[in-house]
């Protein structure tokens, strides 16, 4: 940095974010932008980093809250939205394909999320509250896209909870958009979130959405319209939005039009 000279830094996430103090001191003449892109609470050094920062870069209108709750003045604060970094296909020839290949027939109904298997992503709480449905609807069928730490805690519990003929783990996928464009309706649990790609992605392949009203999430996507976002916790509220998309297949693809 030192020598190259910038007149800009723009520091992208925890690890260059915990790094201002230091960068602003060895470049007086730069000016320092931090992110504020994440769920998760913010600790004495990342809050440091913001209150530091010339200015501070916000993927949702909540993370730009929290950094002005956190002592950072509203006109320093910017909200640019994450983008989509990807080019939609269409192809039926791919959604069957990949039907196939994870086993679900074509008048099943795939419910698809995606998401890294870790902490606070909430794939363990997703498939307590869908087992009842899993039940009730044998052609119900449960993509988790993702690779983490907590993949096997969640593959034992839909072992014990009798699904795993209906929930596949695919683990890391390089096709995601062809995986989207195969499924059905996007289902979200994280408590960790500022503002999901995977539901910007999902509504790019033309998938309603059935979330938590989380942090940011519900910018992401238009209640009512293009999904049904439910109050964080509430477990039955949720399992009935999601059932509710299931059994509607107009109103699945009417929101995925949108």
């Amino acid at each position: 940095l030192e020598a190259f000279g910038p007149e800009a830094v723009l520091c992208m996430g925890w690890e260059a974010n915990r790094r201002i103090p230091g960068i602003k001191r060895l470049l007086p003449q730069a000016r320092v932008v931090a992110t504020q892109r994440t769920g998760k609470g913010l600790t004495r050094l990342a809050l440091r980093a913001l209150r530091a920062a010339d200015g501070v870069m916000a993927n949702s209108r909540w993370a730009r809250d929290r950094a002005v709750a956190a002592g950072v003045e509203p006109e320093r604060c910017l909200v640019v939205n994450n983008a989509l970094g990807f080019q939609v296909s269409d192809d039926p020839v791919a959604r069957t394909r990949i039907r196939q290949e994870l086993g679900a027939n074509q008048d099943d109904v795939v419910l698809v999320n995606v998401a890294g298997f870790r902490r606070g992503k909430g794939q363990a709480e997703l498939l307590a509250i869908l087992e009842p449905l899993f039940r009730t609807n044998p052609g119900l069928r449960l993509w988790l896209v993702g690779e983490g730490p907590e993949r096997k805690r969640c593959e034992q519990l839909a072992a014990v909870l009798e699904v795993k003929n209906q929930v596949v783990f695919t683990g890391r996928r390089e096709d995601v958009t062809a995986i989207l464009t195969a499924s059905d309706i996007c289902v979200h649990a994280s408590q960790r979130e500022s503002q999901p790609n995977a539901l910007i992605e999902a509504q790019a392949c033309g998938l309603p959405v059935a979330a938590w009203s989380w942090a940011g999430v519900e910018e992401t996507f238009l209640h009512g319209e293009s999904g049904l976002a439910v109050s964080y916790g509430d477990v039955s509220g949720l399992r009935t939005a999601v059932q509710k998309l299931v059994e509607d297949e107009g109103l699945r693809k009417a929101m995925g039009t949108i």
